[in-house]
């Protein structure tokens, strides 16, 4: 039950960390699509810089239960946690323009065909590459263990997710229903992430 509660509490704040990224990109990519390029990428960035912001404040008490990891918030100065706040921002901001260039202008808007596979090669390509950028940029505490592979595997798997769920939700009609598919895409998003990333490394609550 320990084990069990120390992962709701890591759940809960990935979740919160997640959201305004997997919402300014859905929201983004569809006001895109009805050609509002202009509110789709302050829409699109303001999600990915807010995301970057929780990590930054909330990082430290997401993982008071996990062992051994080596988030950059924890235990770094002002200088630092800047440093994060910018990587994070370039990394997520980065993914998100690229799934956007594929979505939008090469296949769903664009003259070129997509397929299920080429959307999980892309994702997959993408999320990892987010993934790299935060291990190799981003600061690290003096002494503390890298977390690469987990963190990239992790990333890797939801890149295709997001991809396809944001590439469904485009077709859905009505703002409710694209708040639910927004709600549900975070939530396994970050289900995956807790899984690969972080649950071998929990410790009791």
């Amino acid at each position: 039950m320990k084990s069990l509660a120390a992962f709701v509490h890591l759940y809960g704040w990935e979740f919160i960390q997640n959201l305004p990224f997997v919402a300014g990109s859905v929201a983004g990519m569809r006001l895109w699509s009805t050609g509002h390029a202009g509110a789709a990428v302050v829409i699109g960035l303001a999600g990915c810089v807010a995301s970057a912001a929780l990590i930054t404040l909330t990082e430290p008490r997401k993982l008071q239960h996990t062992a051994g990891q080596s988030k950059p918030s924890r235990k770094l100065g002002p200088d630092a946690q800047i440093r994060e706040l910018v990587t994070n921002s370039l990394a997520f901001a980065g993914g998100s323009l690229a799934a956007a260039w594929y979505v939008g202008w090469v296949t769903q808007f664009g003259s070129l065909p997509h397929t299920w596979a080429a959307d999980m090669a892309v994702g997959g390509l993408a999320g990892a590459a987010v993934a790299m950028v935060q291990n190799g940029m981003a600061p690290r505490p003096a002494g503390a263990r890298p977390a690469t592979w987990p963190h990239v595997a992790a990333f890797a798997l939801i890149g295709p997710v997001i991809l396809v769920v944001v590439r469904a939700l485009l077709h859905v009609t009505g703002w409710p229903a694209v708040a639910g598919g927004i709600l549900g895409l975070a939530a396994v998003m970050t289900l995956i992430i807790c899984f690969v990333e972080y649950r071998p490394d929990l410790k009791p609550a």
